[in-house]
């Protein structure tokens, strides 16, 4: 389900361009996982420039960071398995690498398509389990240290940093789930990353050996993301 090779990019940069497509001008969208941004990118649509786009911008989150969220215009702690909004209420849903951190994709796939109006978007990016280095991670390397990783290595936030569960991160796990849960795949790519996981001269080799991956689609299919469109299946006419 890859368009093909392409130069390595980043994922946040991906994902802006993403929803620069999907978002409806006056239109409902939703934002799991929403902390307190859209996106992380610096390319393409800023999150003022998106947000300024919907006529009803709402987000939940886990944590109470998302009450300051400055784009929102509805704000709401709650789990994403349990979303507290009516049936097709929206015309788009996204997650910002929010899916490797559910516990139960399935629960959340299945509440995205019921808030989801009938032809609406699910987009989102995520980590892409098959790369070398997150499949390492995911087996071998305990939760509460991959957290630490992203605060020492990453420089996050540690509210911003949660245990990864990555239990639907392969392009075919999200494919079969999507379709076990009523949702039809529009795009499941994975894609090379532009900037390197590991830090230091481990991070250049693992940079020039994304720009040989990145020249073939079987390379792709190691690559560091995931993006996904999922849709909604219109009302038959």
């Amino acid at each position: 389900m890859s368009s093909g090779p392409a130069a390595p990019v980043f994922h946040q940069h991906r994902y802006a361009h993403e929803l620069d497509r999907l978002v409806p001008r006056g239109g409902a969208w939703l934002d799991i996982g929403a902390g307190h941004k859209i996106h992380g990118g610096w390319k393409g649509p800023s999150s003022e420039e998106l947000a300024g786009r919907a006529g009803y911008l709402a987000g939940c989150d886990i944590g109470e960071d998302v009450l300051k969220h400055p784009h929102l215009h509805d704000r709401r702690v709650a789990d994403a398995a349990h979303l507290p909004w009516a049936d097709a209420t929206f015309d788009l849903v996204s997650a910002n690498m929010v899916v490797e951190h559910l516990s139960d994709p399935e629960a959340v796939f299945r509440e995205v398509r019921r808030v989801l109006k009938p032809g609406g978007a699910f987009v989102f990016v995520t980590p892409n389990r098959n790369h070398p280095i997150i499949r390492t991670a995911a087996f071998l390397v305990p939760p509460a240290l991959r957290r630490l990783y992203g605060i020492v290595f990453e420089r996050r936030a540690a509210e911003d940093v949660f245990i990864t569960e990555y239990r639907c991160n392969t392009v075919e796990e999200i494919a079969r789930l999507s379709r076990a849960t009523g949702l039809v795949p529009e795009l499941i790519e994975a894609f090379v990353s532009e900037f390197p996981i590991l830090p230091g001269p481990l991070g250049r080799i693992e940079a020039r050996l994304g720009r040989v991956a990145a020249r073939s689609v079987s390379g792709q299919r190691f690559g560091a993301d995931i993006l996904a469109v999922l849709r909604r299946p219109p009302v038959p006419a």
